[in-house]
């Protein structure tokens, strides 16, 4: 590890740090910041608690609230995808190394401060560079069916991975793998808890590549957990997310959270039922959603459900971008509306309680 002694520009293709021994041109490296440590406490909006908070930076909000809520988020899960409370992130390669100065192939896509304890981190071993999986169908993954781990450059191509525990694809750690032309179908355990989740950015992974991939009848169509810095998502087809033992609960369609400090993803091109970015991790920021069609219902389930929506944001997700999407379907969206304000009456609309 090395300490970054001057912040980390977004946009910069380089940053300076206190010590470039054992840094080389073609390594692969994590640029990290601390946000926790030093985090300020916010109001809840719209909260039955009038004193109630939540904890956050400048630009992440955490699902820690105080007082307590029975399903808030613990310091714990800081450590499941990232390193300890370094939620912001993103997998680098480095070009080139000069004095202290340490190149990356790459712009940084956000900012990394010296304020926030910004470090470079190498890697124990070298990352698979340039290895590929083609035309192969895979059932029954019980630990996740293909991961990409530490990997570079390398791809997936006209792959349909079925019934499997964990998740379907899973980026880890990695740095411009591309997923193309494939199918995930028909998760075994398509409930929460990480059991039947279709696609994964996670560990930092980043500059990733998703796109002409269908994706059905799974929990969560796709999670970023603390990772895909610069990645795209493009042109896919996702459908029929759900909760095995409650069906009429809408589940998340195109989504880049699950884990606090996901930022800089774009989504264009996709169909699917919606584009969501839920907290129950703290949210994501920074993200575009261009030129999709987000139809507000799934394709084999009856959503009359009050959790049906085309696009939504909960708390913490934030700085998003959502441009010429098309919502909904033609002729069936009677009583539904272009925005809720919150202020309507029934189903506890917008309750933080």
């Amino acid at each position: 590890v090395t300490r970054l002694t001057a912040n980390g520009v977004k946009g910069a293709m380089s940053v300076t740090v206190s010590d470039a021994s054992g840094y080389a041109a073609g390594q692969f490296v994590l640029l990290d910041a601390d946000d926790y440590t030093t985090p300020v406490w916010r109001p809840v909006v719209r909260t039955s608690t009038a004193t109630e908070r939540v904890r956050g930076s400048d630009r992440l909000q955490y699902s820690i609230y105080d007082p307590p809520r029975p399903w808030s988020q613990t310091e714990v899960s800081l450590t499941w995808f990232s390193r300890p409370y370094r939620s912001v992130n993103e997998v680098k390669e480095v070009a080139s190394v000069a004095g202290k100065v340490i190149t990356f192939t790459t712009p940084l896509h956000i900012d990394y401060p010296t304020a926030k304890a910004a470090e470079l981190v190498r890697y124990d071993a070298p990352h698979v560079t340039y290895a590929g999986v083609e035309d192969l169908s895979l059932e029954g993954g019980g630990n996740g069916a293909l991961r990409f781990h530490a990997a570079a450059y390398s791809w997936a191509k006209n792959v349909e991975v079925f019934r499997w525990i964990g998740e379907g694809i899973a980026l880890e750690h990695s740095f411009r793998v591309e997923v193309r032309d494939s199918s995930l179908h028909d998760a075994v355990w398509p409930v929460p808890g990480g059991g039947g989740y279709a696609f994964s950015l996670a560990h930092g992974a980043s500059e990733a590549l998703l796109e002409n991939t269908t994706i059905v009848n799974a929990n969560k169509m796709m999670v970023a957990r603390s990772a895909g810095a610069g990645s795209v998502v493009a042109y896919n087809y996702a459908d029929n997310g759900f909760i095995g033992n409650t069906p009429a609960w809408v589940e998340v369609g195109l989504n880049a959270s699950h884990l606090v400090g996901s930022h800089h993803i774009l989504f264009e091109g996709n169909q699917s039922f919606n584009y969501d970015s839920d907290n129950t991790f703290g949210g994501s920021l920074a993200i575009t959603v261009f030129r999709n069609w987000l139809t507000g219902k799934r394709r084999d389930f009856d959503d009359t459900d009050r959790s049906a929506r085309a696009a939504g944001l909960m708390t913490g997700s934030w700085h998003h971008v959502f441009l010429g999407n098309v919502l909904g379907r033609p002729g069936q969206m009677t009583g539904w509306v272009y925005e809720d304000t919150g202020t309507g009456t029934g189903n506890n609309r917008w309750s933080e309680a």
